[in-house]
């Protein structure tokens, strides 16, 4: 399957015992709102079931009914993923759907994956990121997070921590759309605290809610794992970026001027990993390495990590940039240490 083929994936997650189908139905209402309009009286039955343009896939058991034949929602084709933590498993599970759709006639044109409860959505992201046979079958476009708008809200008013365990945190880390389910039971003062709660925790991250106003195209084709917008999602983030107050949790913005030794990144990377270990979460951003004409954009997730070549430096200052989402972060020391590869 060509580059240009790839099927794009946007893995839908959600906190324990949050309802994950009220962003999935405004998922595929924006997608539908996007998708030029045909006479359905032209086509079969089946056809109309299974016309290539969004197939939704859910890992436990049973299957949505979000009340649209347009989106495929037949058994015998949708298969289920096991809820496992094992990278094995799912990379398993990812390669048989995604090879099963990508052999239909009509390709869709979009994958939503709805994970089961309170999913690891690093070994998801991290799978699909790091394996070659998953990246020639697929795109990771996006996560959306529904996590528990109330709960939120409350927990900020009573300054108690603003998530209720460690997987929140991760799914939250990892979101790239962070849904506030149950909304409508908060004051426009309640969203508001549930919000700047969550982009304190990552501010990469689109924050939305069923009252919000604006396109529901927003919420779909989001590109975020797509290294060309790592620039302007940093700016977003320097933006937005702030500590988040008694959590562990949190967002290190760290910055350094001047070019960067490659062999000192490379220790600098080294001493990331295996400072934070399995407390880091997410990364993102801009690099200025010495010998290099070209900004370099990286990603990562946990320990795998994806660069390309970014826009020139031409007769720009170099500059690298850099944002680590984790636990316990230390953020002199990730400061010192990015400094100490500068020249």
């Amino acid at each position: 399957m060509t580059a240009a083929h790839r099927l794009p994936v946007t893995v839908v997650a959600g906190w324990h015992g949050v309802d994950r189908t009220e962003p999935v139905t405004h998922l595929l209402a924006a997608l539908e709102a996007t998708t030029p309009t045909r006479d359905p009286q032209r086509r079969s039955t089946t056809e109309r079931r299974c016309h290539g343009e969004v197939v939704v896939v859910e890992n436990g058991f049973g299957v949505t009914d979000f009340g649209d034949t347009t989106h495929l929602l037949v058994e015998e084709e949708v298969v289920h993923l096991r809820d496992d933590c094992d990278c094995c498993a799912v990379r398993t599970d990812l390669i048989r759907v995604l090879e099963l759709l990508g052999r239909r006639r009509r390709p869709p044109r979009r994958v939503v994956l709805l994970t089961g409860d309170g999913a690891d959505v690093s070994v998801i992201c991290q799978t699909m990121l790091g394996d070659p046979v998953l990246r020639e079958l697929a795109v990771l476009d996006a996560v959306v997070v529904a996590v528990d708008a109330l709960a939120v809200a409350t927990r900020a008013s009573e300054q108690a921590a603003a998530l209720p365990d460690r997987r929140a945190f991760e799914q939250v880390a990892h979101a790239d759309l962070i849904w506030l389910s149950g909304s409508h039971l908060l004051s426009e003062r309640g969203i508001d605290v549930a919000a700047w709660t969550m982009r304190g925790l990552n501010p990469l991250a689109t924050i939305a809610w069923q009252q919000a106003t604006g396109p529901l195209a927003s919420t779909v084709q989001l590109g975020a794992y797509n290294l060309d917008r790592v620039p302007d999602r940093l700016g977003r983030a320097r933006r937005t970026a702030r500590v988040a107050c008694g959590s562990p949790y949190l967002p290190v913005l760290v910055s350094c001027d001047g070019w960067l030794d490659p062999d000192g990144l490379d220790r600098w990377v080294e001493d990331l990993h295996h400072t934070l270990g399995a407390d880091l979460v997410r990364l993102q951003g801009i690099l200025a390495v010495r010998g290099q004409a070209n900004r370099w954009l990286v990603q990562g997730v946990r320990t795998t990590l994806e660069l390309a070549d970014g826009a020139p430096w031409d007769d720009e200052s170099p500059s690298s940039q850099l944002l680590v989402i984790g636990r316990n972060v230390d953020q002199r020391h990730l400061r010192d240490a990015l400094a100490a590869c500068c020249s």
